[in-house]
This record gives structure tokens, sequence and C-alpha cells, in this order.
């Protein structure tokens, strides 16, 4: 199953280089890259991919899966989150993002039941742990942040690396 998996990484959308604000839609530059990156990777001939439910690159990624469902009708969308309470103290148009994507996947796993200091980067390496391929929404630049240490987790596990950063 690994061989066929692949996960996401990236930004919140307080982290791009781009106005998002509290918006649940991606810029249309970024959800090109990010349905280009999943397209590719089809064809590649996975078919499972993993979202860490993270408000921005995360649910856009899972939304994008979502979408080309209709088209590929075997693809699957399974989320590994850091824990039950995740999208607690989110917006409310994040959380019905968040909970409608959680309903139509295939699998939730649940890292640990409450927020602990450390979760999300245990969430992050269970993601790379499954997967055979990252697709990260990643400057390549910064060296602090999940989304580096994602990265770094990814390269020195031998799993591929696939970056994307529309904002250059």
């Amino acid at each position: 199953m690994k061989s066929f998996t692949c996960a996401f990484t990236g930004p919140r959308p307080s982290n791009l280089p781009i106005i998002c604000g509290k918006n649940v839609n991606a810029p249309a530059c970024l959800f090109a890259e990010i349905e280009g990156a999943i397209r590719q990777a089809v064809h590649e001939g996975f078919r499972i991919f993993v979202s860490g439910g993270a408000m921005g690159s995360d649910l856009w990624c899972a939304q994008k899966v979502m979408e080309l469902k209709d088209e590929i009708p075997d693809l699957q969308l399974h989320f590994y989150l850091p824990c039950e309470t995740q999208a607690n103290e989110w917006t409310d148009d994040w959380r019905e993002c968040y909970f409608d994507l959680l309903a139509a996947s295939n699998n939730t796993v649940y890292i640990q039941h409450a927020y602990t200091k450390g979760c999300m980067s245990r969430r992050n390496r269970a993601l790379v742990d499954a997967s055979s391929r990252l697709i990260a929404i990643y400057d390549g630049v910064k060296i602090a942040g999940g989304t580096a240490y994602t990265v770094r987790y990814a390269e020195k596990s031998g799993v591929s690396v696939y970056s994307l950063w529309p904002f250059s």
C-alpha cells in the first residue's frame, strides 16, 4: 500500500506570500499546481492520498483529491490527524470544510485523543511513514516550521518529495 500512497504537506494560509486570510478557497495559482501534482502522481500509479487535515494546504489538497474522484473513481482520501480536537478553535468556514472532507474520506486515523506538544510532528512523521511520495507546498528556503520538518523527514526516510511553489 505504501508504494501507491502520496501524502501532502504545506503551510497554513497565514504563512503564504499572498493574502489568503481566513478564506477556505485556495488561490487559483496554487490550486492549479496542486491539481497538476496530483494528476502526475495518479499518472505514475498513486491512488491513495493522505492529508494531515490542517487549515490551508492540507485541506486544499484534500479538496482537490475529492474533486478528482468524480473523474478518477478509484482515488482514495485518507486523513492522519494529530488529535480529535484539531479543529476546535477554527472559524466556522474552516470547520465546515474540514468535517465535510472527513465525512467523505475513505479513512481517518487519529494520532492521539487530545492536543499535546509534539502531536503535530508525530502526525507529520506518520504521514511520511505511510507514503512513498510527499507533495510539498514548500519554497525550499524556510528551515523552521512543520512543512520544512516534514520535507526533511521525508528526504531522510527515502520518500520522494515533489515540491511546488507557484509564488516566485
